[in-house]
């Protein structure tokens, strides 16, 4: 026996993670320096099982499918009852861990009514096409490579991934169109599908029955995103709660405890990342979009990685591309959706301390709103500089949020700074100019990459300026309104949320209307 054997609280050899990332492993018990510091799981037996390989590739956990048998060790002889595992595996991870439990794909039938949805592999592969050609254009959290991979591996047999068939309903959903408003069955407008139906009800179904896997949170962020987009509520407020909660179970949080399988690649790494702020900006949109209700996510933190550039991570290239801090000042290196995270986190910030100026003195409020007002313009010129798709037009989503962000300093009674002169009527005219008028009638076709976010901008910029028009004689101002009204119709045939807004403005049209007259 070496004399490395005989020291006590050693392993004889190296962790999977240490083996497969060829890190120098310490080899100590009951985990290793660097699996410790990183929160991983230690595994130290991966040997007794098969290759390295096949100890790391499950990334989803279903109770039904572990033996209560794996659990018990030579020196721990009781069997924990299957139902438990579950529990376990929340309530005290290290013990589930520490017993060398595998956790392999869970292996179901589809329900009949998931598989009348999805149909054959062809329309799997549509799905996924209208997908990654509209929303993953501002909301990039399903890697494209992976996705494909998984597909092509289950295509005749999607009953053998349950977790990707979920997925898929979730893309199908969120890519809905409603129906024109010459179609002859009008019950199609409501946005209360029989697939958002179907799709809500299989994953109540996944839940019960104990499978946990990043492919179900990212079906329930496209359903959450589904529900906002077409002003669903309660349950989007509801829904994106759920999947922050999720989000955090399954430990893809900076410095969060994983409990998923270690990734195999890069790819997935940045996959789970991109997870997470995803439920990060649709929860801080949804505390935007409906006032006094809080966010559930704390402020992010300094040094939290931002995703990488979205191009590379799509094409799943072999050498890791570079990866900011949040701190990092913004460049050319960052990606589309990095930067628009920056935007995300200085609208975070904003709203808190917005929310704090009873307790700040007014100079220290002042300088830091004028601090966050000159963050927020800097960002927005160098995504127009800097950041321009091909086609040439500034990224929308970006621009949307940074001016909300602009909104709220300078109309909140709480922050004492003015809004410029022209600042409102200059906005609308942009969301007026042709190119945003090409993505109001793009999203009619189908081609959208418009966001959420640029609906709210109008609608928000279309508040201010009635406000402002009521003040001024003639009718310039009336036209920019109703030209942003136009706007929101364009919308609503794609995003029923636009349509909620359009209905709002007309009763404050009313509302107005009627106190001229009593003047």
């Amino acid at each position: 026996m070496s004399a490395q054997r005989e020291m006590p609280g050693l392993a004889p050899n190296a962790c999977a993670s240490c083996k497969m990332r060829k890190r120098r492993c310490d080899k100590k018990l009951p985990s290793c320096l660097e699996c410790a510091k990183k929160r991983r799981r230690c595994d130290y037996d991966y040997g007794k099982r098969g290759s390295l390989l096949a100890s790391e590739q499950s990334d989803s956990f279903h109770e039904d499918d572990i033996s209560p048998r794996a659990i018990a060790s030579a020196s721990y002889k009781y069997a924990l009852p299957s139902s438990n595992l579950s529990a376990l595996f929340f309530l005290d991870p290290s013990v589930f861990h520490n017993h060398n439990i595998d956790v392999p794909k869970p292996l179901a039938r589809l329900p009949s009514y998931i598989t009348g949805q999805l149909g054959r592999s062809q329309q799997h592969e549509e799905i996924g096409s209208r997908f990654f050609n509209t929303i993953h254009a501002w909301l990039p959290m399903v890697s494209r490579k992976r996705f494909y991979e998984d597909l092509y591996i289950h295509s005749e047999n999607l009953g053998a991934s349950v977790d990707l068939a979920f997925l898929l309903m979730g893309m199908k959903l969120v890519t809905w169109q409603p129906a024109s408003e010459d179609d002859v069955f009008p019950e199609k407008q409501t946005a209360r599908t029989t697939t958002y139906l179907e799709t809500k009800r299989f994953g109540f179904e996944l839940e019960a029955s104990g499978i946990f896997s990043l492919r179900v949170l990212q079906g329930l962020l496209l359903v959450a995103l589904y529900e906002v987009g077409h002003a669903i509520y309660p349950a989007a407020f509801m829904s994106i709660a759920a999947c922050v909660r999720y989000a955090q179970a399954l430990g893809i949080q900076p410095g969060g405890l994983q409990r998923l399988k270690l990734p195999l690649t890069w790819v997935e790494e940045e996959e789970r990342k991109r997870v997470w702020w995803a439920a990060f900006l649709l929860d801080r949109f949804v505390s935007l979009s409906c006032p006094g209700c809080p966010s559930t996510i704390d402020e992010p933190e300094p040094e939290d990685p931002l995703p990488t550039d979205d191009a590379l991570w799509d094409e799943g290239v072999k050498k890791v591309p570079y990866s900011p801090l949040l701190k990092n000042p913004v460049n050319i290196d960052f990606g589309r959706f990095a930067v628009l995270i920056q935007a995300f986190v200085l609208m975070s910030k904003v709203q808190r301390l917005t929310s704090s100026s009873r307790d700040i003195p007014p100079n220290l409020l002042k300088e830091e709103a004028q601090r966050l007002e000159r963050a927020i313009k800097a960002l927005y010129y160098f995504g127009r500089i800097e950041r321009k798709p091909e086609t040439g037009v500034p990224s929308s989503e970006l621009h949307s949020v940074t001016q909300i962000s602009l909104i709220a300093i300078y109309t909140r009674s709480a922050i004492p700074i003015e809004m410029p002169d022209k600042f409102i009527e200059s906005l609308a005219d942009t969301l007026d100019a042709p190119d945003y008028e090409d993505l109001a009638t793009a999203a009619q076709r189908g081609q959208d990459e418009t966001s959420l976010f640029l609906i709210q901008l109008i609608y928000q910029t279309s508040v201010i300026l009635l406000k402002v028009e009521n003040h001024q004689d003639g009718d310039g101002s009336v036209t920019r309104v109703e030209k942003l009204k136009s706007a929101l119709l364009w919308l609503d045939k794609r995003w029923k949320l636009a349509g909620v807004f359009y209905q709002a403005l007309e009763a404050q049209q009313i509302a107005l209307s009627r106190g001229l007259q009593r003047a």
